[in-house]
């Protein structure tokens, strides 16, 4: 009877044990595939942000280029205009 008690109870405390450690390693698995997911995360937002910064600066140039565009147009326009007025003020 005693031995049968002996063998219940070292067989109750091997399965908290076995319990306990399995929960630990569980658990740094976990961390560990945490870690990897974050690490891998964080990559594809940086990215994903270099790109949004490098489209931004791609619009900023285009706006840019079609601004001084039509600044050169309209000063060729004002250019263009001027000179008659200058040829008719020296004929008059």
């Amino acid at each position: 009877m005693e031995d049968n008690l002996l063998v219940i109870v070292a067989s109750a405390a091997a399965l908290v044990i076995g319990g306990v450690i399995a929960y630990i390693i569980f658990q740094n698995v976990l961390k560990g595939r945490a870690a990897r997911v974050l690490a891998e995360a964080e990559k594809e937002g940086e990215v994903i942000k270099q790109n949004k910064i490098l489209q931004a600066k791609e619009k900023f140039l285009e706006l840019k280029a079609t601004t001084e565009k039509e600044v050169n147009e309209r000063t060729q326009g004002i250019g263009y205009s001027r000179k008659p007025l200058k040829t008719k003020g020296t004929n008059a």
